[in-house]
């Protein structure tokens, strides 16, 4: 069970790069963060970093695990009334 959760976590990583690629290719800025390093593709995960380049309108994705907590949702992001655009 544990070493299935690890494939399946990296195939999140390989997911998000993949996307990530398109994005840039159609002209948006991305990154993509892990909760672990993996070299140039990927930027080890900041809260602080995350949030801030979302703000900056980067696309962010965050891949490699469900540990990643990056904002507590309050009543009015669940309403929908968030400033930031969460998928």
């Amino acid at each position: 069970r544990v070493r299935a959760d690890q494939i399946g976590m990296l195939a999140t990583v390989m997911n998000c790069i993949y996307v990530s690629e398109i994005f840039r290719y159609n002209g948006l800025k991305t990154k993509v963060f892990t909760p672990f390093t993996l070299g140039a593709m990927t930027e080890l995960f900041s809260k602080e970093e995350a949030v801030e380049s979302m703000l900056s309108g980067t696309v962010v994705f965050l891949a490699g695990g469900r540990d990643i907590r990056i904002f507590q949702p309050t009543r009015r992001q669940r309403s929908g009334q968030s400033s930031l655009n969460v998928i």
